[in-house]
């Protein structure tokens, strides 16, 4: 990966943690126009990441969950405007702490349905923000996924559950 050799392993429960290098936001400038781009309501608050693994994000945060969920993005408008992945994140519903949605059409992924290398920057936002040693992630895509998320010694270690997708 471009931020290094990637631990994976099978915890004794028999999720799967991961353990990605761990991503500060950082103030970020746009200029989209979020009206265009498909969402009525503009995020409160956008930024981006520093680190090898998710500085290429730009992350456009809602006050609500279902900003992220129902939002339906016009992607030809984000290629033509901003080249990096677009995250939608919000506090979630329930038991959940954070909702997520990712956008990478300059990728050739319009939407991906559970992206780690996102949580690596969400963690830290969103543990600051609630004051949470330990976070409950949904990714709201189709597919959708879950996941927890904590932070040891300046990693994001990521658990849940993993499907084969396919093989080398």
């Amino acid at each position: 990966t471009r931020s290094g050799p990637l631990g994976c392993c099978r915890n004794p429960v028999g999720d799967i943690d991961l353990d990605l290098p761990l991503s500060r936001p950082t103030p970020a400038d746009t200029s989209l126009d979020w009206a265009r781009l498909g969402l009525a309501t503009p995020p409160s608050e956008v930024f981006a990441g520093s680190g090898a693994g998710s500085g290429g994000f730009l992350v456009a945060v809602g006050e609500q969950a279902a900003w992220v969920c129902r939002a339906r993005l016009d992607l030809a408008e984000l290629a033509r405007t901003d080249q990096r992945p677009l995250v939608l994140t919000a506090p979630g519903d329930g038991p959940v702490d954070v909702v997520s949605r990712v956008f990478a059409p300059t990728l050739g992924i319009d939407e991906d349905p559970v992206t780690g290398s996102a949580h690596a920057l969400l963690a830290p936002y969103w543990m600051g923000r609630l004051g949470v040693d330990e976070l409950a992630c949904h990714q709201a895509s189709a597919r959708g996924g879950e996941l927890r998320a904590a932070i040891v010694d300046e990693r994001v270690v990521l658990t849940g559950r993993a499907v084969v997708m396919g093989h080398l």
